[in-house]
């Protein structure tokens, strides 16, 4: 029966671990690929709280959840103050700063929007073990420390792998307000007239709060039955 239990929950901690989104990155590979949203740095423009335009190569970091620019000698900044920017377009999606964080706006639903924080974490490091030809795995963090923010990139040598954990935390935007997604509690707030009438259809349909074509199938709903 122990032996059972304990296969159970190997085989468990395996699934769980295989439906995760990883990225991996190795020495000499093309960093902006694995730790940026776009494969690389692409036409934007920023527009600041007084209508002021800005264009440039831009790009989302998804390991320092920032939005930054490449300037002609290759150097990568980030924005330097983001509570001066209204918004950031970026080839089809915009960007805005609220609180600590930049969000992405998937779309907009009537008077509503969905928006979403994506971001990286290092899950551990991997390093070769010379001729047993295994890795050996030291324990990871969110930050890794040969990560050079001048050039957005790491410093790898050639026995290195990193391996990050991708993220993606859901909101709904209403009213400029913007309200997580992560539970039913949560996701009727923004629906303050119809909290039972959400509910009901969140449990009859088996949509999950934390899938983003569910919130979408929501939302849809939501403007229908004009909640």
């Amino acid at each position: 029966m122990k032996r059972f239990l304990l296969l159970l929950i190997l085989l468990t901690s395996s699934l769980t671990l295989s439906a995760q989104q990883t990225r991996e990155l190795r020495e000499g590979e093309d960093q902006t690929k694995v730790l940026y949203k776009y494969p690389g740095f692409v036409a934007g423009q920023v527009i600041l709280n007084n209508g002021t335009r800005t264009q440039g190569l831009l790009n989302y970091n998804l390991y320092t959840k920032t939005i930054q620019f490449k300037n002609e000698d290759g150097t990568v900044m980030d924005i330097a103050d983001p509570t001066q920017v209204a918004y950031v377009d970026m080839v089809d999606r915009r960007f805005v700063w609220r609180g600590n964080n930049w969000f992405e706006i998937l779309g907009d639903f009537g008077d509503m929007s969905i928006a979403c924080v994506s971001y990286l974490t290092a899950k551990n490091e991997a390093r070769s073990s010379g001729d047993y030809g295994g890795q050996s795995i030291a324990s990871g963090s969110h930050r890794v420390r040969n990560y050079d923010a001048a050039t957005g990139q790491f410093v790898l040598s050639s026995d290195q792998l990193f391996v990050f954990e991708e993220h993606s935390e859901y909101y709904i935007v209403r009213k400029n307000k913007f309200y997580r997604t992560h539970t039913v509690k949560s996701i009727v707030k923004p629906f303050s007239n119809n909290k039972d009438e959400v509910k009901e259809y969140i449990t009859a349909n088996k949509l999950d709060t934390n899938n983003l074509d569910d919130l979408k199938t929501l939302l849809k709903h939501a403007v229908e039955a004009k909640w």
